[in-house]
C-alpha cells in the first residue's frame, strides 16, 4: 500500500497525484468515487458504462436486451 497526500484547494478540489492516476489506471473523463465512513475515505474508481462504450463504438447504436439484463444485474449489486 501506497500512502499518497494531495491539498484541497480553496475551491474545495483535489489533484489526484500522478502516481495514484498510474496505480489506479485512470484517466482524463473516468469516474471516481470516494468511500467515506466517519472521518476516513476510501477512493475507488467507478467502473466505466461498458454499454455506453459500445454505443460509441457502433456508430450510437443501442442495445436494449442487453441493457435490460445490465439494469437488472446492477439492481442485484
Amino acid at each position: 500500500m501506497e500512502v499518497l497526500e494531495s491539498k484541497i484547494t480553496d475551491k474545495f478540489q483535489v489533484t489526484l497525484p500522478k502516481n495514484a492516476r498510474k496505480l489506479l489506471g485512470v484517466s482524463v473523463g473516468d469516474t471516481i468515487a470516494f468511500l467515506v465512513e466517519e472521518k476516513t475515505a476510501h477512493v475507488v474508481v467507478k467502473p466505466a458504462d461498458v454499454l455506453e462504450r459500445m454505443s460509441k463504438l457502433a456508430g450510437g447504436k443501442s442495445f436494449p436486451k442487453i441493457s435490460e439484463e445490465v439494469r437488472k444485474a446492477r439492481k442485484e449489486w
